[in-house]
């Protein structure tokens, strides 16, 4: 009786313990979303990249081109965000009037070619734009940035 009592308290406290203490060992992500605008006024296309700023370096806290669509934009490759401070880059992009043939690695597509209408300023490594992601953090981002 008393070998039972204690193979099932072993048994509980070993499962609670894995569930308590397993994980998938990755930092916290925090995702984020928001509306871009150019002068105030919703933009249709684009891209946004967070890039860390400061000892956060690393392939896996920069995030890929984030697509601007319908003035919209959320990050939620992985979950998110890894903790830290981000620089924000914009590049808002209007189509030409031109088309252009696209590779899908299958077959070619014809495509609007886009142009870049907004300040290279924050497009790069000058943008003043920042983000600190962080627990708890307000996860709406909205950019609004200034006309070329």
């Amino acid at each position: 009786m008393i070998t039972n009592l204690f193979t099932g308290s072993f048994v509980t406290l070993l499962t609670i313990g894995c569930l308590v203490g397993c994980g998938d060992g990755r930092p916290a992500r925090i995702p984020v979303h928001g509306q871009v605008k150019m002068a105030g006024k919703p933009v249709e296309r684009g891209v946004v990249r967070f890039i860390p700023i400061g000892d956060e370096e690393g392939p896996a806290r920069r995030s890929p081109a984030i697509p601007i669509l319908e003035s919209q934009y959320s990050v939620q490759t992985d979950g998110g965000l890894q903790q830290g401070r981000f620089r924000v880059e914009v590049e808002i992009h209007d189509p030409s009037g031109k088309k252009k043939k696209v590779s899908t690695g299958f077959e070619m597509l014809e495509s609007d070619e886009m142009l870049v209408i907004s300040s290279a300023k924050y497009a790069g490594a000058q943008s003043p734009l920042s983000y600190l992601a962080e627990p708890g953090a307000e996860t709406r981002f909205d950019i609004d940035v200034p006309a070329k």
